[in-house]
């Protein structure tokens, strides 16, 4: 677990709020045909994974990190239930190295 301040806030935020997805971002939401059918995604500071979930929709095999425990942890539930092709990971940008 990151226990750094930023951590700390987002954690607070995702465990105070009520767990729903949203649509994904503009450009994926109105664009979705420029998607391919299969192959790998990242999505960087996902917080509970909007973005990530419209990928794998779309067939991608995606690779999602966040610094909140809380918000990944909803996400792989979320993933884990519609059987999603999810890797997700608590990962802090500001410290770590991508795999």
């Amino acid at each position: 677990m990151i226990d750094r301040p930023d951590a700390q806030k987002w954690n607070a935020i995702y465990s105070k709020n009520d767990f729903a997805f949203f649509p994904p971002c503009k450009i994926l939401h109105q664009n979705p045909h420029l998607l391919p059918k299969s192959g790998t995604a990242l999505d960087l500071a996902c917080g509970t994974g909007r973005n990530a979930v419209a990928l794998a929709r779309k067939g991608m095999e995606t690779s999602a990190f966040d610094v909140s425990i809380v918000a990944i942890d909803k996400l792989l539930d979320y993933a884990a239930k519609e059987t999603l092709k999810i890797n997700a990971h608590v990962f802090d940008l500001n410290q770590d190295t991508l795999p």
